[in-house]
């Protein structure tokens, strides 16, 4: 855990302990045995944990200044630099996708101020379990302090659209469209402030950007490849889209 964390009082939260059902070892399963709970259900639970859990370990900083903006710009700038040495295979695609981060990155209000908090980083559908009434998510060896909020919730509503249930990107933006109706959603997005769509560019930017840094050098040949970059270039296409919209509007 980060030294950073320590200066959070997490007293109100708690580290899922094995089962004695398992003889404490932990569980290996994703779910119980006929136990099917819904994206939207599971969006829910975190949208409740996130107004929870940002209300005791949360910082407003500017954009520039946060976690995710650093990581970011190093990757966006590192595979500038690489462009020369990225792998034949797939490149002119890779490098289309460049192209648009380079873009959206030159967009975002670096100086804006936000709320940024603890993302746990690795909440997917493949990364949880139900105990009974309980929802359990593993591995949070990629937490990090100072990533705007709702980073999470985008990363499952993202995941399971596109990876678990093989959809296009369209299918993530109507999920959050249907989840940001929710009075929970709304209380939220109105006791931080939260902009929305800055902060869903910034995580598409984020993931996008590490995505792409791991595939200029290991190129992945598998279906999920080839689909979460087909879906990175739609939500580009869609900021820059909707972004020209404003412009024009304006």
């Amino acid at each position: 855990m980060h030294a950073s964390f320590y200066k959070y009082d997490f007293t109100p939260l708690s580290i899922p302990r094995s089962s004695a059902r398992v003889r404490g070892y932990y569980r290996q399963k994703t779910d119980c045995s006929g136990l099917h709970i819904s994206s939207t259900r599971i969006a829910v639970v975190l949208l409740r944990y996130a107004s929870q859990h940002y209300s005791i370990s949360s910082d407003r900083m500017c954009v520039s200044d946060t976690a995710a903006w650093n990581t970011i710009s190093r990757h966006i700038d590192r595979m500038s630099v690489e462009r020369p040495f990225i792998r034949k295979e797939g490149k002119e695609e890779s490098l289309h996708l460049l192209r648009l981060l380079e873009r959206i990155r030159n967009l975002i209000p670096q100086d804006q101020v936000i709320w940024a908090s603890v993302n746990q980083g690795q909440i997917t559908p493949w990364n949880r379990y139900y105990e009974e009434t309980r929802l359990y998510f593993q591995e949070w060896e990629l937490a990090r302090n100072g990533v705007p909020v709702l980073f999470d919730l985008y990363h499952h509503v993202f995941c399971q659209c596109i990876l678990q249930d093989k959809n296009d990107f369209k299918s993530v933006l109507i999920q959050l469209e249907g989840l940001e109706s929710q009075t929970i959603f709304r209380n939220l997005r109105q006791r931080f402030k939260v902009d929305t769509a800055l902060h869903f560019n910034l995580y598409i930017l984020f993931s996008a950007a590490c995505f792409l840094r791991k595939d200029f050098h290991d190129r992945d040949k598998s279906p999920h490849h080839k689909r979460l970059m087909k879906a990175w270039i739609s939500a580009c296409d869609e900021i820059l889209a909707r972004t020209g919209k404003q412009q024009d509007h304006e």
